[in-house]
């Protein structure tokens, strides 16, 4: 067996606690992803080697975004990843309406210091 890198280890912890949040069982994200649950298993051990394609298929029956599966390291090289994964925590606190009151405001500044700054 190949030896398992920590980025697929990360990944396969990353698809395992979005899994878990969600609800599913091995089997079940299996099923959605069209792989036996041994599959699902080496995922989330980190010793499958997936493609881009079964990559996004996980994304999406996992409902989450690559930047929540991708390693932490990849996610630094980012400047605004730190104030968007702080907004983003600081938005999930909210409901709906007061989340959609907060983007309109952020939308409202952004185009005022936008057209301030032409």
């Amino acid at each position: 067996m190949a030896a398992i890198s920590k980025d697929h280890q990360e990944i396969g912890l990353k698809i395992s606690k979005l899994r878990d949040q969600a609800g599913m069982a091995q089997i079940d994200l299996a099923e959605e992803l069209g792989v036996n649950k041994k599959t699902v298993g080496a995922m989330e051990r980190g010793e499958s080697d997936f493609g881009i394609s079964k990559f996004i298929s996980v994304c999406e029956a996992l409902n989450a975004s690559p930047s929540e599966i991708l390693p932490d390291r990849l996610k630094a090289k980012s400047p605004l990843s730190q104030d968007m994964q702080k907004l983003s925590d600081r938005l999930e606190s909210l409901t709906p309406y007061q989340r959609s009151q907060v983007m309109a405001l952020i939308n409202a500044t952004i185009d005022t210091v936008i057209n301030v700054t032409r």
